[in-house]
């Protein structure tokens, strides 16, 4: 989170302008600090360097880009993380909700394909003062990142290239997943892959919303050796473990783990998903799926998951 000076000083927008377009047009709604200051998140530095960008290079009046903001907005479709957004009401608005979409999708991938950092970065911020992170990263940047890794596999796109793209989105999810605040009353939980994979993009939107929830989630990512975990749960307190495996082949290995997990810290409630956990892979122990990549049942795994212990 950010302070009004900071924002001030890395946009270069005078702190009473910042107050002005908040007052008047709502363009951002900054959190409030306990002492009454103003907290700006990455999503709000993104939309107002998206507005300042329309006023320089197109001319537009403050006015008119509130006013195509708010039009935006209406048109987003409601979700498991919308927060209660109205749903599209008809075809029409669907159908330009997708063109906007792909429009943005069009302009982001030749800029990442052609390591052009700059423009890469102004198409996730337009997309972010438009919909949110939220929406960003699941109807956006995800099947960007899948398309990017299909046009890899296919020869289409050179390893660099695949690679740039990943760590540049990686970096904009990272900025985002600091900026949400912890919440103290919640538990931590752990995020990994086992060892040996490499596929992270559903648990990292899952991490962020268990993030968005005020969870401590704490995030190893891909290839994550088993050892030292046990002294992690111990040392965090951690009460829950959410695991992606896209490749069966490390589904045996890691029951062992689980086994071993489980078995030793008895409260710790297991959350498996990923393409590698199919009917094939279940066994003795009923551990928890679900699929990371719609959002189905989030909620109710996290509201039993963190329930007050009893």
């Amino acid at each position: 989170m950010y302070s009004i000076q900071k924002v001030s000083d890395m946009l270069g927008i005078p702190g009473v302008t910042l107050r002005a377009w908040e007052a008047r047009h709502r363009i951002v709604n900054p959190l409030r600090s306990a002492g009454g200051h103003r907290l700006y998140s990455e999503e709000d530095v993104a939309t107002l360097r998206s507005v300042k960008r329309l006023m320089e290079e197109q001319g537009l009046k403050i006015g008119e880009i509130a006013y195509q903001l708010k039009q935006e907005k209406q048109i987003d479709r409601a979700d498991p993380y919308s927060g209660g957004r109205p749903l599209i009401s008809n075809a029409s608005e669907a159908a330009r909700s997708v063109r906007i979409d792909t429009h943005i999708a069009e302009r982001l991938y030749p800029a990442l394909v052609a390591f052009n950092t700059e423009e890469a970065n102004q198409a996730i911020d337009l997309a972010m003062s438009l919909y949110g992170y939220e929406k960003t990263f699941h109807s956006i940047l995800a099947p960007l990142l899948v398309r990017i890794g299909t046009d890899w596999e296919a020869g289409k796109i050179a390893v660099a290239q695949e690679h740039f793209a990943s760590q540049l989105i990686l970096q904009r999810f990272m900025q985002v997943f600091r900026s949400l605040p912890v919440d103290p009353n919640m538990p931590s939980a752990v995020a990994f892959c086992p060892p040996g994979e490499h596929h992270q993009l559903g648990l990292l939107l899952f991490s962020l919303y268990l993030r968005k929830r005020g969870v401590d989630v704490i995030y190893l990512g891909p290839d994550t050796p088993y050892e030292g975990l046990g002294q992690l749960i111990e040392m965090k307190d951690v009460r829950a473990a959410a695991i992606s495996v896209t490749d069966p082949a490390h589904i045996a290995p890691l029951s062992e783990w689980l086994d071993r997990a489980t078995s030793r810290y008895p409260a710790l409630r297991v959350l498996l998903g990923g393409p590698g956990f199919g009917p094939q892979s279940a066994d003795r122990r009923q551990w928890d799926r679900v699929s990371y990549e719609d959002g189905v049942d989030w909620e109710a795994w996290c509201l039993a998951a963190f329930a007050p212990r009893q």
